[in-house]
């Protein structure tokens, strides 16, 4: 026998301030959706740029942690740690630049 999964939901409670509610309800209207679509979307959103930033954070950790570790194993062959950190900042300027 196949199950069919469900997302289960549950009932929850927001205070917002009275502007908080107009404007959710102007953007409700202008998108001809309902207050309550508007809310879930706006914490979805919420949600997956909080995952995307955690993501990033790991990411950065693991990246000066290998540096440490070829640090560790290569030395720092006589740079500078002025002209090490420039490098390092002008690496991670070209990776946002994309």
């Amino acid at each position: 026998m196949d199950t069919v999964q469900t997302r289960a939901t549950v009932n929850m409670s927001v205070k917002v301030k009275d502007h908080v509610k107009a404007e959710l309800q102007h953007i409700a209207k202008a998108e001809n959706r309902s207050v309550h679509y508007v809310m879930l979307e706006a914490i979805d959103h919420y949600i997956t740029a909080k995952k995307a930033e955690a993501e990033h954070q790991a990411w950065i950790k693991e990246q000066v942690l290998q540096a440490y570790d070829r640090f560790k194993t290569e030395g720092s062959n006589g740079l500078p740690m002025t002209e090490a950190h420039q490098t390092v900042m002008a690496n991670i300027r070209k990776q946002y630049a994309h």
